[in-house]
């Protein structure tokens, strides 16, 4: 295997999700001695934010960088995709990071699957998987449902880990030898305000802890989703308004001190296939309370707080009694270590050795 390309555009655009994923398998795989050229396609319209260092890339060798600032929408036209094969040269596999990019570029496309998808994204999901060689996934539940659900042959299923040091990385060495201030108690959820993330059960569940003194204050890091205006309405309304800070501009940089400060990361993501979020909170030895599905049980073990499914989306009487515990347990010497301890198996040089695995199954068969 020679060459693999990787679509790098989300990784200098876009700090969380996909474009994590991109940035950080690549900056580990630049570092495996055994590893093919990489290819990186850094095609679309849009200013690139994300630089050195956060990019890793300085002083690699067998790194070679394809760039456009031609929208990605030129994907579909007439010639495009013998453009790109001309740019990139000859590939043995190609790691997507986004559905439908790019067009057919004469090499083996490698597909993550990070999220479960909804009846309506059914169809859909079969299609895209349908145009992967080989699939990444991010645990046994999101294994079992592509090759049962959807019908995916296991041959081209691959379940990689995550990695879970990058904010701790990047928190410098104040953040990391700093515990848990008891000053501050407080509550901190991250991600889109989205219905599956269950942001209402999370706000009733900190009123009540609010009013019984166990915390002081709520962050909600994240960007308005299709649970904003409902979530915005009942903060008005809250009898701990005052102390609840909604964020909806993230900025990555401030991301390993907000994590660092927190007591608690409560994290009710419904779809995600993936437990890096709450891993990621773990690796500074800080609780994390999940809804109890596979996917966290999975990774986070007993050293998580899991909170059963609500069956009303407002619902918060499960969250209290986990949240209660959980903030007792932040400032637990030993369990905070023994989160550190679990956080620091899954990291991201796993991760790129594991899919380099992926990229030579995809070569392998193209």
């Amino acid at each position: 295997m020679r060459a693999v390309g990787v679509d790098y555009f989300p990784a200098v655009t876009h700090a969380p999700g996909v474009g994590r994923f991109a940035r950080e398998l690549v900056r580990a795989a630049v570092r495996l001695e055994d590893r093919p050229e990489l290819v990186l396609l850094d095609w679309g319209g849009g200013e690139r934010s994300i630089n050195e260092p956060a990019l890793g890339l300085a002083g690699a060798e067998g790194v070679r960088r394809v760039s456009s600032g031609l929208p990605r929408r030129v994907g579909s036209w007439p010639g495009a995709a013998a453009l790109l094969r001309r740019r990139l040269g000859r590939l043995d596999a190609f790691q997507a990071v986004q559905s439908g990019w790019p067009p057919p570029v004469g090499a083996s496309r490698v597909l993550p699957f990070s999220s479960l998808p909804g009846e309506a994204d059914i169809k859909r999901t079969r299609a895209e998987l349908a145009g992967a060689a080989q699939v990444q996934c991010f645990s046994r539940e999101a294994r079992a449902f592509l090759t049962g659900e959807l019908g995916l042959e296991p041959a081209r299923c691959h379940q990689v880990p995550v990695g879970a040091e990058h904010w701790w990385r990047d928190a410098g060495d104040d953040l990391r030898a700093a515990g848990p201030n008891e000053e501050r108690r407080a509550v901190l959820v991250l991600g889109a305000v989205d219905e599956d993330r269950g942001h209402l059960a999370v706000l009733e569940a900190f009123e009540r802890q609010f009013e019984a003194g166990t915390t002081d204050e709520l962050i909600v890091l994240g960007r308005r989703g299709n649970a904003a205006e409902e979530f915005a309405s009942r903060l008005r309304f809250s009898s701990a308004r005052s102390v609840i800070n909604w964020i909806q501009s993230p900025v990555e940089a401030d991301l390993p001190r907000i994590v660092s400060e927190a007591a608690v990361l409560v994290h009710l993501g419904a779809s995600d296939a993936t437990p890096v979020t709450p891993l990621e909170v773990l690796r500074f030895g800080r609780p994390a309370v999940c809804l109890d599905r596979p996917t966290y049980r999975e990774a986070l073990g007993d050293v998580g707080h899991y909170v059963e499914p609500a069956r009303k989306k407002r619902q918060g009487e499960p969250l209290v009694p986990v949240l209660g515990a959980a903030l007792e347990s932040a400032f637990d010497v030993e369990a905070s270590a023994a989160r550190r301890a679990r956080a620091e198996r899954f990291t991201w040089e796993a991760c790129a050795r594991a899919t380099l695995d992926v990229w030579r199954a995809a070569a392998d068969g193209a």
